[in-house]
């Protein structure tokens, strides 16, 4: 039989309410105990804190980690310090991560998602447009589906959805063909659906013994895209989650009575308001400030504010002398208490630094054995990564040095500015490297902000400069400087400072306006200024303003004629508007510069195999790969080109003899598949297409290329399902209407199936207009007509399409499209083979 349970002694209980710090909170603290020692099934999940700022929220939050690390709970912190869900998730792995405790999974796929994005931030083929996705929400896509959900942004932009479902069309395609599989897609377009899963099946294997609890501060700020993502993850959109787990949400206002009120009861409502009057004078007496006239004056200048209560008592005044008149600053008051002046300068100094740690205090001051002292004053709290004074404190006392002593004040910024830049060379990259690497990011935004402060309007053209990186490294990096420099203007009171982050703030949706404002103001530097054009020309290539792009980059070569970059971008240009012989010259002359511009390599191959010289593209393909394995098309497009010359035969020998060929890969498998197709060996097709489904279920590509398959087999019940969930996933594949229809006609539904057809027709419509030169739209143009009984217009097409296309393997493709019509029922085959004839008199064939 066990021991009776011992009882809890009124010595505990008055322990633990020592330890509570600030009264009033120790109910807050000892319900929250208690929560943690219920069964699962009774407590509350969700403790939401509120009240304005300085009422102790942080503080209290702490104070709650504290209770629950000490009872063995595996706890994340998170505050303002990240813009979007990625980086948020990111946040908390890294705390969890200090404590021992990773995130395995997600760690790896969060680093594929940054390389990803600054693969496509870096791209100057990337569509206009594509960046707006990642930065604003502008449409999402379901990991479990591809339909397209339009939504609103965060400019409150409603958007069109037949316009998005074609914008997305087109960042499908290019996606596809940048990276190797349909993962990679999902998860630079809809980076927080394709991450919370691998989050939360981490979390759950975290929980399993012991209880997990998350501390969101500051959620006034991050609520805007945090708030939908918990009612989601709470929804189990993204899966179960662990039982054993408790939030903590702390901001100024409540959570939203509307769209949380399904979960109203796992909510522990926490407001926290000023100390009462009664609490207050409890509170100054447990500090030994006792004097009626001086507790007066203290309540009078801190509103009975917490934070300020316990600054205004933390000198211990004993008479009014200690305190002046009733009139003043609360932080200068509390300093003038502090009789010992080096503790006094180093709570000034380290005000200083947006984050505090031991050797960032030392650097700015010679303060640096006073941290265990200053860390302990209740305006400043532990956060992630260091110390952070509370933002009344911390504003307070940067105006109070700043208007004593503006030289001090300079002076200690630029000795922080000096102290980031070392840190930053620590980061072990070469600073043009610098810009994938988070830290070095980091560092260098510290650096920059301290030497606004320090140095004013003269830190200005090196702090614009570095935002122009900054922007090219991604909206997300860019949004990041623009609050530094807000923050850096607010602080140094210098108009200068504070008139550029509003601007760049106000205009950073409109990049063009954006660079053109800086290219003209005279600030840049010279490397920035060449870094500006490039991306201005950007933009406009990818707005079809054609001529201004060419004129940003004519501006570049200007100045440095040997600027690879500048050259291949202007290639794009040329490409663009046809000019293709150009476009060679320019992509030629780049690569001469830069022999491993593995980026120009790969468009002057891609753009000789869209010329049809492919015999030119082929070792082009092949150095691209080389160069970057991760150019699978650089395989996938061989084998096409071996197909488009005769020798299909060939095809799979030379592609599995390429660098960086992988048999198990899914676009590998994919073009062996097509190979196979195109061969008439249609049972290998099929194996390959069901290899790549049963490992990859939502792949619209191999789904449609299996349908397409079991409906040359002739298995048409089979090839309707993949045929629908094809069409599910890439609504605008006009082949795929076509294949639908053909099947409902062989299911003896005549009318709906013709209706099929005729919307395959308005989808190669779109598809024509999108993509002009690609005359294979014409081809299957020409089978839909046909499918129809239209056969004077479906000659006319055929025609246009022969005489537009002179190489034989797409005379090949007509006639292997135009055979599958004998599958209809009630077509005229006499007419389908007056085509195929047409297809063998005209020449093509070779």
């Amino acid at each position: 039989m066990g021991q009776p349970k011992k009882k809890m002694s009124l010595q505990h209980i008055v322990k633990q309410r020592q330890e509570a710090g600030f009264v009033g909170r120790e109910d807050r603290l000892i319900e929250f105990r208690a929560n943690l020692d219920l069964p699962i099934v009774d407590r509350r999940f969700l403790f939401n804190i509120h009240g304005d700022a300085g009422v102790g929220k942080t503080f209290l939050i702490h104070q709650l980690r504290r209770i629950a690390e000490q009872r063995g709970t595996r706890c994340a912190y998170l505050d303002e310090s990240c813009y979007d869900v990625p980086e948020a998730l990111a946040a908390i792995a890294a705390d969890f991560a200090r404590s021992g405790v990773h995130l395995s999974r997600f760690e790896r796929r969060y680093a594929t998602y940054r390389q990803r994005r600054h693969e496509l931030d870096v791209d100057p083929q990337t569509p206009a447009g594509l960046t707006h996705v990642f930065t604003k929400g502008v449409f999402r896509v379901g990991l479990h589906s591809a339909k397209l959900v339009p939504v609103v942004g965060a400019a409150t932009e409603l958007v069109d959805p037949a316009a998005a479902a074609e914008q997305l069309d087109r960042f499908r395609a290019f996606l596809g063909r940048k990276f190797r599989g349909p993962d990679d897609v999902t998860l630079v377009l809809s980076p927080a659906e394709a991450l919370t899963p691998v989050f939360v099946e981490d979390l759950y294997d975290v929980a399993q013994d012991q209880t997990v609890a998350l501390f969101i501060d500051t959620y006034e700020r991050t609520g805007t895209f945090l708030d939908s993502w918990f009612l989601d993850l709470l929804a189990a959109k993204y899966g179960e989650l662990p039982a054993d787990l408790v939030l903590v949400i702390a901001g100024r206002s409540p959570l939203d009575a509307g769209n949380w009120s399904s979960y109203h009861s796992i909510i522990a409502d926490v407001p926290l308001t000023p100390f009462t009057d009664t609490e207050a004078r409890m509170f100054l007496a447990r500090q030994n400030v006792v004097d009626t006239q001086v507790v007066d004056v203290i309540l009078q200048l801190s509103g009975r504010l917490p934070l300020l209560v316990a600054m205004l008592a933390e000198g211990k005044p004993s008479n009014l002398a200690d305190i002046g008149g009733r009139t003043g600053d609360a932080v200068e008051r509390f300093l003038k208490w502090e009789t010992d002046e080096r503790r006094r300068a180093t709570a000034l100094a380290g005000a200083l630094p947006r984050r505090l740690n031991e050797d960032l205090l030392a650097a700015v001051c010679d303060g640096g054995s006073l941290f265990d002292w200053l860390r302990c004053q209740p305006f400043i709290a532990e956060t992630a990564g260091g110390w952070q004074y509370h933002d009344v404190a911390r504003m307070s006392m940067v105006r109070f040095q700043r208007s004593t002593s503006p030289q001090l004040w300079r002076a200690q910024h630029r000795r922080l500015a000096e102290y980031y830049r070392v840190e930053r060379a620590t980061c072990g990259v070469a600073d043009e490297d610098g810009w994938a690497d988070p830290a070095w990011q980091d560092q260098l935004v510290e650096e920059s902000y301290h030497r606004l402060c320090g140095d004013g309007a003269a830190a200005l053209p090196a702090a614009l400069s570095q935002f122009v990186f900054a922007l090219n490294d991604g909206t997300t990096s860019a949004r990041r400087w623009i609050d530094t420099m807000v923050a850096a203007g607010r602080d140094s009171d210098s108009d200068a400072v504070q008139g550029w982050g509003a601007r760049l703030s106000a205009n950073l949706s409109d990049q063009v306006g954006l660079l053109t404002t800086l290219l003209e103001s005279g600030e840049l530097e010279s490397a920035a200024y060449r870094e500006g054009l490039l991306l201005r020309g950007d933009a406009y290539r990818r707005a079809e303003r054609f001529l201004l792009a060419i004129a940003d980059f004519d501006k570049v070569l200007s100045r440095n004629p040997d600027s690879s970059a500048a050259l291949a971008r202007r290639g794009e240009v040329h490409w663009s508007t046809g000019s293709y012989e150009n476009a060679l010259i320019d992509f030629t002359r780049a690569i001469e510069l830069d022999p491993k511009y593995g980026w120009a390599v790969a468009s002057r191959a891609y753009l000789n195999w869209w010329l049809g010289r492919y015999e030119t593209a082929l070792g082009d393909f092949k150095r691209a790969l080389e160069l970057n394995p991760g150019y699978h098309w650089s395989v996938t497009l061989p084998g096409d080109i071996y197909r488009r010359i005769g020798r299909s035969k060939e095809t799979l020998a030379k592609a599995q003899r390429m660098p960086g060929f992988d048999v198990s890969d899914a676009f590998a498998a994919l073009g062996r598949g097509e190979i196979y197709w195109l061969m008439g060996r249609n049972e290998d097709a099929l194996g390959e297409f069901d290899s790549i489904v049963k490992r990859e279920p939502n792949f619209a590509r191999a789904i449609s290329n299996r349908g397409e398959t079991l409906f040359l087999l002739g298995r048409y019940s089979e090839a309707i399902v993949d045929v629908n969930r094809a069409i599910e996933l890439d609504p605008d594949s006009s082949y795929q209407q076509f294949l639908r229809g053909a099947l409902i006609t062989l299911q003896g539904q005549q009318e709906l199936g013709r209706a099929e057809i005729r919307k395959a027709i308005d989808v190669v419509g779109r598809e024509s207009r999108r993509e002009p030169a690609e005359v294979l739209h014409l081809c299957h143009l020409t089978v839909y007509l046909a499918a129809l009984g239209e056969w004077s217009e479906a000659r006319n097409q055929l025609r246009t399409f022969l005489g537009r296309s002179r190489v034989p393997w797409f005379a090949a493709h007509a006639l292997f499209d135009l055979r599958q019509l004998f599958h209809l029922p009630e077509i005229c085959r006499d007419n389908v083979v007056e085509l195929i004839e047409e297809v063998e008199r005209s020449g093509s064939l070779g």
